[in-house]
């Protein structure tokens, strides 16, 4: 078993100029989702802006908080990049995606959302440990060591300001899955696969300047094992069916 992605990767813009208003209404979450996972592109106002306010998404027929990992907004005037993932939500169609950040202040007219959905891991503790890195004038957007096992799965989000078609030309110890630029607003999905503690990055650039980069390592749920003196065997073959325990 792996943590993977599930349905494509939905991608929202032009968003800024509220302090709170509505990513979308119409949201179609995979049948299969265990994970949603809402990362936010924008100009700031203050520090801690998006990771101090709230993200919220339909689970149990509700408008339910999702959880901030937070540091990709610890300088608020530069570019930011928020991080909110939630377990379990509503599958189906015509599901609400919501923000609400910190004070009075507004986001940057260009800001983006990234919305993408994920499968396999462990619903009751999803997140190992998390991380984050900003630099104000341009790549690499560098974390710390953040802690992984073998089975983990690390999973990045970049917000950037571009001055034009930016794209991540390289990775360190990740790699892309999805990127796109709006106006100014650039916003970059990436993944990883840890056996230990490491450290992520946005290394190159085209067309960046300043940005951050946030980090979360999801734990993969645990495999169902039976051991072998336990199996039932039917005519030859193991039926799951029989299996004693």
């Amino acid at each position: 078993m792996a943590i993977v992605q599930t349905g494509a990767t939905q991608t929202f813009t032009a968003l800024g100029g509220a302090n709170t208003g509505t990513v979308s209404t119409t949201i179609t979450v995979p049948a299969d989702a265990e994970l949603a996972l809402a990362l936010w592109s924008g100009g700031g106002v203050a520090a801690n802006f998006f990771s101090g306010g709230s993200m919220t998404f339909t689970k149990g027929g509700a408008d339910t908080a999702m959880t901030s990992v937070t540091g990709g907004d610890a300088d608020g005037f530069s570019w930011c990049c928020g991080y909110f993932y939630l377990t379990l939500p509503d599958t189906g169609s015509n599901k609400t995606l919501k923000w609400d950040w910190s004070g009075t202040g507004t986001a940057d007219a260009n800001s983006m959302c990234t919305l993408s959905f994920w499968k396999g891991l462990d619903t009751t503790s999803p997140v190992r440990a998390s991380g984050a890195g900003q630099n104000t004038t341009n790549t690499p957007y560098t974390t710390g060591s953040i802690s992984g096992a073998t089975g983990d799965l690390a999973i990045a989000g970049v917000g950037a300001f571009s001055t034009g078609a930016g794209s991540v030309n390289t990775w360190s110890n990740l790699t892309s899955v999805t990127q796109t630029t709006s106006g100014s607003a650039f916003s970059a999905l990436a993944t990883g696969s840890p056996s230990g503690a490491s450290t992520y990055a946005a290394s190159t650039d085209t067309n960046l300047a300043d940005g951050s980069i946030v980090v979360a390592t999801f734990k993969v749920a645990a495999s169902t094992f039976v051991p072998p003196e336990f199996v039932d065997w039917h005519d030859g073959y193991f039926d799951p069916e029989l299996v004693s325990y």
